[in-house]
């Protein structure tokens, strides 16, 4: 797939993602990823609200969320080439991720009275919480992947091709960094 010009406005910034959905080749701009962002929002909540309809089956719920995880990573994965960086990193983030919110599903079995409550890849702080140290360590760690994801979209991407392929910018006009 072309990674030259794309419509960066009105619907090209919300599908313009969901066409790449599964690439994990190539670059991706931050509109790319705020698009992501605001159509895998809209899409999780649905899928969320269709499998809680049938929360007898829990391994439902399981699958919406690899699927939008699956694309979630590969767009970032594309971010980090658009950036000048291998997709690898992806993996580091990844491992910080899965370490904080496995922890704090063990964390809430072992405490059933902490405050914290543990479904399938989602946790829960509510009412009176019962801070304590590892408790506070895993939800850090935790807010420290989602920091460094959002940081991605922070970072203005290479200008030009780099190893990883052409400017997803190219055909429309890029200003030079002063």
């Amino acid at each position: 797939m072309s990674q030259g010009y794309r419509s960066r406005s009105g619907w090209g910034l919300i599908f313009n993602p969901l066409r790449m959905a599964l690439v994990f080749t190539g670059r991706a701009t931050r509109s790319d990823v705020l698009g992501w962002w605001l159509l895998g929002g809209v899409l999780f909540g649905l899928l969320a609200a269709i499998t809680h309809m049938f929360a007898e089956a829990i391994w439902l719920e399981a699958i919406p969320n690899l699927i939008i995880g699956l694309a979630t990573i590969a767009l970032l994965v594309r971010r980090l080439h658009d950036i000048g960086h291998s997709g690898w990193w992806m993996a580091l983030l990844l491992g910080v991720l899965i370490a904080s919110v496995t922890g704090i599903h063990y964390y809430a079995d072992a405490h059933p009275d902490a405050g914290v409550t543990a479904n399938f890849l989602s946790v829960h702080l509510h009412g009176d919480v019962h801070w304590t140290p590892t408790l506070a360590a895993l939800v850090a760690l935790d807010l420290l992947g989602l920091l460094c994801t959002f940081a991605l979209m922070l970072i203005p991407g290479a200008i030009g091709t780099n190893r990883y392929g052409p400017d997803p910018r190219m055909g429309r006009e890029v200003s030079e960094p002063a």
